[in-house]
């Protein structure tokens, strides 16, 4: 785990044993068929194709990799992981391909696109593997959704300004008063059909003419 925290990360990709994959002489990332890199671009989380020797690029674009590690009793470090991610809050947690995924929430079930677990306010994405071994499970949507959702999605630990606060103010008067305008024409709808209902009651009294 590194000690160096980087601030302002959209998406902190993880994988397993990520030291392994990128030690040298290892082509997990450097291979021309893992799809990481095109697809980034592809999706418009980076401006530019980016390959294997500038990985540390990646942080320009607010993206960060980590590594789901094995210590010292075979299993993966979940906790320290979790600490990290509390410490460097990114947007995003996204795992790539489900396989680290179940490693990480220890669960034999996953399904891809944005998870219903949050870390504190990181929310959680599982997207299809770009490894080339992978690809019968390959679906970019899921990428596009997740490029979709970090785009979309309102930036944390930001203070209102002035603006924004009477905005906000002024969009929940509204709500307020629609909801006060609809209960009060339920209101009269529900008078409106009780009278309808008893007057179905009244006697009616007959005419002088219906007497005669």
């Amino acid at each position: 785990m590194e000690n160096e925290l980087t601030k302002d990360i959209k998406i902190l990709f993880c994988e397993t044993d990520l030291k392994e994959k990128l030690a040298p002489g290892n082509h997990y990332f450097s291979n021309n068929n893992n799809k990481f890199w095109s697809v980034l671009k592809s999706v418009g989380l980076t401006a530019e194709r980016l390959e294997f020797s500038r990985l540390n690029e990646l942080t320009n674009f607010g993206i960060k990799m980590v590594g789901l590690e094995k210590n010292d009793s075979n299993t993966y470090s979940t906790k320290e992981l979790k600490e990290y991610i509390n410490d460097c809050k990114p947007k995003v947690f996204c795992f790539n391909g489900k396989k680290t995924a179940k490693e990480f929430f220890n669960t034999q079930k996953i399904k891809y696109g944005l998870q219903n677990e949050t870390i504190d306010h990181t929310s959680v994405f599982v997207v299809p593997s770009t490894a080339s071994a992978a690809d019968r499970f390959w679906n970019k949507d899921i990428w596009e959704e997740l490029a979709n959702f970090v785009q979309n999605s309102i930036p944390k630990n930001v203070p209102e300004n002035e603006n924004t606060k009477s905005t906000n103010e002024a969009q929940s008067s509204n709500n307020f008063y629609s909801a006060g305008l609809n209960l009060y024409k339920s209101y009269i709808r529900t008078l409106e059909g009780f009278y309808d209902y008893t007057r179905c009651f009244i006697p009616v009294k007959p005419s002088q003419k219906q007497i005669k």
